[in-house]
């Protein structure tokens, strides 16, 4: 593995990676494991030249599921509302040498788009997934289904693609040519094969957050219950333009960024005065 995991963390995370049992393919089904898709769209609208990247990041989904406290955050409501606290761990994961041969090639980092997520579409669906920044995901029971179907094909695909037949945390590489495993393909991209309602897709050097998604219930109109993964601050994913993938505590705004912040506040303020007088 080339994951490196940084110090400081709780016991409780310590011991959660250590245990993480040894396997060769993506797991799907019950407590999925956790994967990181990126995928090139060579600046076009189509998928045809289109390549992608993805990798088995060596966690499931009950790593941060049994970390985080009873979700909250009902659909429908606004980022605004508090986040649950989920766990404080930090990870950084290098890239292999795959991806490192992959995003060589890439020739414009503006056209990379990648996410993380995963599934357990056993008994009580849930799902880890990235989004946006201010986006809560929403989705009711009956359409959460979907997402776990989504997720559980995209891993059948790769899976027999790259390493991860025969490597613990494999890696694949994929193109046009094979069809569904192509992370920018109708199967996968940036809303879990168009099953999702948001947006769970960021570019290069952009942070998301992250959410567990739980099933509420049996009932199939009840909203899914949300928990968003915060401690003193929001956790983020991060693709770093070096191809280091990095999930922390969102970064706090340097002093200097609060007073940019006011100095705006305060000409929308006198422009908003001044418009009053006349």
């Amino acid at each position: 593995m080339t994951r490196k995991i940084t110090l400081g963390l709780t016991a409780a995370c310590v011991a959660a990676a250590l245990s993480v049992p040894a396997h060769a393919g993506i797991q799907a089904g019950a407590n999925g494991n956790l994967i990181f898709a990126v995928w090139d769209t060579k600046g076009t609208a189509d998928t045809a030249d289109d390549t992608s990247y993805l990798r088995d990041l060596g966690k499931t989904l009950n790593d941060f599921a049994t970390a985080a406290t009873v979700s909250v955050i009902q659909t429908g409501q606004t980022a605004g509302v508090p986040s649950v606290v989920g766990p404080s761990v930090l990870l950084e994961f290098t890239p292999d040498s795959l991806f490192q041969t992959w995003f060589g090639s890439v020739s414009n980092q503006s056209n990379v788009f990648w996410n993380v997520a995963s599934a357990d579409s056993a008994g009580d669906k849930r799902v880890l997934t990235t989004a946006t920044d201010g986006e809560v995901p929403a989705i009711t029971n009956f359409n959460f289904t979907a997402v776990t179907t989504a997720f559980d094909f995209f891993a059948g695909q790769s899976n027999s693609l790259g390493t991860h037949g025969t490597t613990t945390d494999g890696s694949n590489t994929a193109t046009a040519a094979e069809g569904p495993a192509l992370a920018s393909s109708l199967s996968w991209g940036n809303n879990f094969g168009s099953a999702a309602g948001w947006n769970n897709a960021g570019a290069v050097d952009q942070s998301l957050d992250f959410f567990l998604l739980d099933q509420n219930g049996t009932a199939n109109p009840n909203n899914v219950l949300v928990t968003k993964f915060a401690f003193d601050r929001d956790m983020t994913w991060t693709l770093r333009n070096d191809g280091t993938l990095v999930y922390t505590a969102a970064p706090i705004p340097e002093p200097g960024t609060y007073a940019l912040m006011a100095l705006g506040l305060l000409t929308v303020a006198g422009i908003a005065r001044r418009s009053t007088k006349k």
